[in-house]
C-alpha cells in the first residue's frame, strides 16, 4: 500500500477527467481528443475492459468498490440472472455475439462465486446479495484481468471493499481510503485527511452513487480545479462494450431482461421512467451533493438518446469539451 500523502503531493494537472464508459461515449465520444497536457485522466473499473483501456490509457484507477473490477457488466446481468434462477431466459434475448461470452460466464460462475444462501446463518435472502465473488478470483474478460496487461497504472480504493478482493494477485500500485461514516450530508463533506496513509472520507448515510460517496472527495482533495465526467450516463444499461445495448439485441431486449431481473438490482429497487435511468432519489442525492461546490464537476454530454443527468450538474458538448 502507497501513503496517500505521496499521491497528494504529486504535480498533478489542475483538471482531471473521469471515464465511466456509459454507452452515450461508448458510440460516440472520440477518445484521441482528449487533451492530455491539460487533464489527468481516471478511469472506473466497469470502464477498464479489453476495449477502452488502449484506447484511453488512463493515469489512475479510481475505484472507491474494487470488487467491481472482478466482473464486467455483461457478467454482473449473469449474476442478477442466476440470483433470481432466471438466467435461462438469457440465450433468447442476448446479441448473438455475445452467447458464447454467456456461455462462459456459465461455465466459470460455481468455481468464482459463493452462494450465500446457502449458508444457514444467512438469514437476509435478498437476491441482490445472494452470490459474491470469492476474494481470489475474478472473472475472464473483467476489469482485474485486463489490469495484467497495465501492472503500472496505480489504482485508489477503499481499505473495507479491498477486504473482498483482498486475496486476488495483482501487481497495481494501490493507494487506500477510508470511510467515516457520518449521519447526514453537513460542511464536512470535502474535509477529508490522510491519517496513517489512508485518506479518511466523510460518508454519509443519506449519500449515495460511488461519485458522491468517495470520487468527489478524492479528487477534490487531489487538490484539481475542475472535474469533467465522460460517459456518465446514470442509467442501468452498464459499461464499455458489455452495455445492455451491445450485448442484448436491441434496447426492447434488454428491457424485458431487465423487468425480469430488477428485483436483483438492490434492496427494493425501485424503477424510473424510463426504466433506463438510475433510481430518482440518486438524481435527487446529487442535488443535495452538489452544492457543496457548483462549479466543480461538469458531465460531457451529447446528443443520445439512453442517458441522463442531474439537473444542477454543469454541462458541456463534445464538441466544446474537445476544444478545451
Amino acid at each position: 500500500m502507497k501513503n496517500f500523502n505521496n499521491l497528494i503531493n504529486k504535480n498533478h494537472k489542475k483538471e482531471a477527467v473521469i471515464i465511466f464508459g456509459g454507452p452515450s461515449a461508448y458510440y460516440n465520444f472520440n477518445w484521441s481528443k482528449i487533451n492530455r497536457n491539460r487533464f489527468t485522466v481516471f478511469i472506473e473499473p466497469l470502464a477498464v475492459t479489453a476495449e477502452l483501456m488502449p484506447k484511453i490509457n488512463p493515469d489512475y484507477i479510481i475505484a472507491p468498490y474494487i470488487e467491481k473490477l472482478q466482473a464486467n457488466s455483461l457478467q454482473k446481468d449473469y449474476m442478477k440472472a442466476k440470483s433470481l434462477n432466471k438466467q435461462h431466459i438469457i440465450n433468447n434475448l442476448a446479441s448473438p455475439k455475445f452467447i458464447s461470452h454467456m456461455k462462459n460466464v456459465a461455465t466459470e460462475f460455481d468455481k468464482k462465486t459463493i452462494d450465500q444462501w446457502r449458508d444457514p446463518k444467512y438469514k437476509k435472502r435478498m437476491p441482490h446479495k445472494r452470490f459474491i465473488i470469492k476474494n481470489d478470483t475474478y472473472f475472464k474478460n473483467s476489469g482485474f484481468d485486463t489490469l495484467k496487461n497495465y501492472p503500472n497504472i496505480p489504482i485508489i480504493t477503499e481499505e473495507e471493499a479491498f477486504s473482498k478482493a483482498k486475496n486476488v494477485k495483482y501487481s497495481n500500485p494501490t493507494y487506500m481510503c477510508k470511510f467515516n461514516l457520518r449521519k447526514n450530508i453537513d460542511n464536512q463533506y470535502f474535509n477529508s485527511k490522510v491519517i496513517n496513509n489512508k485518506l479518511v472520507i466523510n460518508t454519509y448515510s443519506n449519500v449515495v452513487n460511488s461519485f458522491n460517496i468517495a470520487i468527489n472527495q478524492i479528487l477534490k482533495t487531489l487538490m484539481f480545479e475542475k472535474i469533467y465526467l465522460i460517459g456518465f450516463d446514470m442509467t442501468m444499461l452498464g459499461s464499455a462494450e458489455y452495455n445492455g445495448l451491445n450485448i442484448f439485441k436491441s434496447y426492447n431486449h434488454w428491457a424485458k431482461f431487465f423487468n425480469a431481473t430488477k428485483e436483483a438490482c438492490s434492496y427494493k429497487y425501485q424503477p424510473n421512467n424510463p426504466i433506463f435511468k438510475r433510481p430518482q432519489h440518486e438524481f435527487a442525492n446529487f442535488d443535495i451533493v452538489n452544492k457543496m461546490d457548483k462549479n466543480f464537476v461538469t458531465n460531457v454530454m451529447t446528443d443520445f438518446k439512453y442517458q441522463a443527468s442531474p439537473s444542477t450538474l454543469k454541462k458541456i458538448t463534445y464538441e466544446n469539451f474537445y476544444k478545451l
